[in-house]
């Protein structure tokens, strides 16, 4: 009986640090994916913003300003 609890005692120790070590592993995952994720939408935004800021097209300079535009 005494041989069957130390073997039991050890399996149950081996499951715990396997599960923890998985549970770890799983959570270096996701927040590794989150990192990128966040990384990706952050230069995407960046991007958009520098895109908007630039110098305005030849189009955008040739239009006349609304209050100098004629009546008529």
């Amino acid at each position: 009986m005494e041989k069957f609890l130390d073997t039991f005692m050890n399996k149950m120790i081996t499951f715990s640090i396997a599960h923890t070590i998985e549970t770890a592993t799983t959570v270096l995952q996701v927040s590794l994916f989150t990192v990128v994720a966040v990384s990706i939408v952050v230069r995407c935004r960046k991007a958009r913003t520098l895109k908007k800021s630039s110098a305005p097209t030849a189009h955008y300079n040739n239009k006349e300003p609304h209050h100098t535009k004629r009546a008529w």
